[in-house]
């Protein structure tokens, strides 16, 4: 939801601010990564993003707290819609 409109709110705004949009989300992203690398749910590092891992029972944590299957964030487990990605949460 918080995405979408963000969404929407860059794509009323000019080109140098799109690119100001892009770079937040980036940021937004890059601080989520940090805060899953600092909890130690994800090892690895962030240079190399294809060389992140889960450990498998932070893995099996986030499925029982209501994370998003697409994104993987934690969501409240009531809730219908993925916060970050407003992917549907099953």
């Amino acid at each position: 939801m918080i995405f979408r409109r963000k969404r929407e709110q860059a794509a009323q705004k000019p080109a140098a601010s799109q690119a100001t949009a892009i770079s937040d989300e980036r940021q937004e992203t890059l601080g989520r990564m940090v805060a899953l690398l600092d909890r130690e749910f994800i090892t690895g590092s962030l240079d190399r993003k294809s060389y992140l891992e889960m450990r498998r029972s932070c893995e099996q944590e986030l499925e029982r707290s209501g994370s998003c299957p697409s994104c993987r964030a934690p969501n409240e487990m009531e809730a219908d819609f993925c916060i970050f990605c407003g992917s549907a949460l099953g």
